[in-house]
């Protein structure tokens, strides 16, 4: 989050898992249960404020995917879902507490749905083009990044209506989630095909590859997440 504490999901043990920040492996501050199998998570302030939690496929008479809203303290209070969302990828949060998620329909085309304040059944958003469904972040101008295992993509508005800032730009290697940093200048993602983390010079119009890391991953490992500390302020109200 913008303080520095790390969200982790882990899908297998459904749970999220806040640690402190902003140095690296810190003390846990406690974890969501999440029976649905979190996917993605995304805090402005996760020790004290809302965390959203996407959710692959939600439980029920008719599964289908779905966000979660939540609080560390006491736990997913509202279950969000929406027509366009049968398999949730990606969510977003931004600071005047709306939120996006990433998913694909039963048909297998990639959505993005608008939620106006995380509450209410949402709008699915027009002028989103990015397939398949991946992760999703907000950088330091307000854009929604979105990643989709060969490319990135950025967007504006999506409040239901998106505008193509720029991409689709190509990946070094396949990747379904990552971030960039606080202020907007770096990408990194997590390649599951090559088992490193890729980072990429970012703007908003240009996204351009500069260099790998893997510090003893490798391919067998499925790479999943990678994130930033200092991460994206979002937004230009920062």
């Amino acid at each position: 989050d913008i303080k520095g504490d790390l969200m982790i999901t882990e899908l297998d043990s459904t749970r999220v898992l806040v640690l402190r920040g902003p140095k690296m492996c810190g003390p846990e501050l406690g974890s969501i249960s999440d029976p649905y199998g979190p996917t993605d998570v995304a805090s402005l302030d996760a020790q004290h404020g809302t965390i959203i939690i996407g959710n692959l496929i939600d439980g029920g008479s008719n599964p289908a995917g779905s966000v979660s809203v939540c609080t560390l303290s006491g736990g997913c209070t509202l279950n969000l879902k929406n027509p366009a969302m049968f398999e949730v990828a990606g969510v977003a949060l931004a600071k005047n507490g709306d939120c996006w998620a990433s998913a694909q329909n039963e048909s297998g085309t990639a959505t993005l749905t608008y939620f106006k304040g995380c509450s209410g059944s949402g709008e699915e958003a027009t002028g989103y083009h990015s397939s398949p469904l991946g992760g999703l972040d907000i950088d330091d101008f307000g854009n929604i990044v979105s990643i989709n295992l060969t490319e990135a993509s950025v967007y504006n508005g999506c409040n239901p209506a998106c505008t193509l800032v720029g991409g689709p730009f190509s990946l070094q290697g396949r990747a379904t989630f990552g971030h960039v940093n606080h202020d907007s200048t770096l990408l990194a993602t997590a390649d599951n095909q090559f088992g490193q983390v890729d980072v990429y010079h970012y703007k908003p119009t240009k996204i351009t590859y500069w260099y790998s890391f893997s510090n003893g991953l490798n391919p067998s490992h499925i790479v999943e997440g990678a994130a930033f500390t200092p991460r994206s302020r979002e937004g230009p109200d920062r």
